[in-house]
């Protein structure tokens, strides 16, 4: 990770992985029936939505949300993104990810008292509203 952290990204990750005490990849397995040989234009393999891939990233998306509510649990700070920079090959090969599996997103967890550090809300945070904008309870 150090030579992402030295790569002069101009993203937050390289700072993210900086300040991160660790970081969690989370990936799934598409079905390999399903996979198309067409590629976005960042290289990830186009997959059919099946129920079958439905259910792996359901799965992965999941163990995502029982890790971070451990980790606020634990007191400890998280942060969810999907990826960005962390999705390339060569990510994945230094990390020994297989490169038929595909990154749902990246877990950065942080020290409870960081020092040295600021915290800034996500881009996006302002616009989240409240739970009632978007869940409701049915009979």
């Amino acid at each position: 990770m150090s030579a992402l952290i030295a790569s002069g990204d101009p993203t937050k990750v390289p700072n993210m992985l900086a300040a991160a005490e660790a970081l969690l990849q989370v990936t799934w397995l598409p079905d390999p029936d399903t996979i198309s040989p067409d590629q976005t234009e960042d290289s990830i393999t186009v997959f059919a939505g099946t129920i079958r891939n439905m259910e792996h990233i359901a799965a992965a998306s999941s163990f995502v949300q029982s890790v971070l509510l451990a980790v606020d649990d634990e007191g400890l700070g998280s942060y969810w993104s999907s990826g960005g920079i962390l999705r390339r090959g060569e990510v994945f090969g230094r990390l020994g990810i297989p490169e038929d599996e595909i990154l749902l997103g990246s877990i950065f967890l942080f020290p409870s008292e960081p020092t040295n550090s600021e915290t800034k809300p996500g881009k996006l945070s302002q616009m989240r509203g409240t739970v009632e904008d978007w869940s409701r309870w049915t009979l």
